[in-house]
Order: C-alpha cells, then sequence, then structure tokens
C-alpha cells in the first residue's frame, strides 16, 4: 500500500495529497522515483536505436492484445 501512496503523491501533488490525506513515506518515494528514473533511461536509450523502439512497441501491444483475449473482453462488461 505505501508505493500506491507513494504514486498518488506523485499523481496528485503535495496541495492534494495533504488535503486526501495520503500518508507520506519518503523512503518509498525514493524507491519509486529511481525506479521511474532507471525507466526514463532505458527507455531514452532504445528510443536511439529505432529497431529496437519498434521491436519494443510491438511486444507491448502484442502483450496487451493477449491479455484482452485471456479476459473475453473488457473487465468492467457484465452479462446481461
Amino acid at each position: 500500500m505505501d508505493a500506491f501512496a507513494a504514486l498518488a503523491w506523485r499523481f496528485h501533488g503535495d496541495a492534494i495529497a495533504d488535503e486526501l490525506q495520503i500518508p507520506r513515506d519518503r523512503a518509498v518515494d525514493a524507491v519509486i522515483g529511481k525506479a521511474i528514473e532507471v525507466n526514463n533511461r532505458r527507455r531514452q536509450s532504445i528510443r536511439q536505436k529505432p529497431d529496437e523502439w519498434g521491436a519494443a512497441l510491438n511486444a507491448n501491444m502484442e502483450a496487451a492484445r493477449q491479455a484482452i483475449a485471456e479476459r473475453h473482453g473488457a473487465l468492467y462488461e457484465t452479462e446481461a
């Protein structure tokens, strides 16, 4: 749950997170920040190589299609 709170702080900013009384854990926030930094550097690096970037995009799209197919449609659909 600490990770979700840290993400909520990042999404909403200090003022709104304070108003919503979202707990803050600076250690978890630091870990989340480092993970974001590493991910951004990796993405920036791979974008410099168009073939790898295209392959990564295609792999992500295929993974998303597979996940949707395994769930037999959108999660919010209900049976009549």
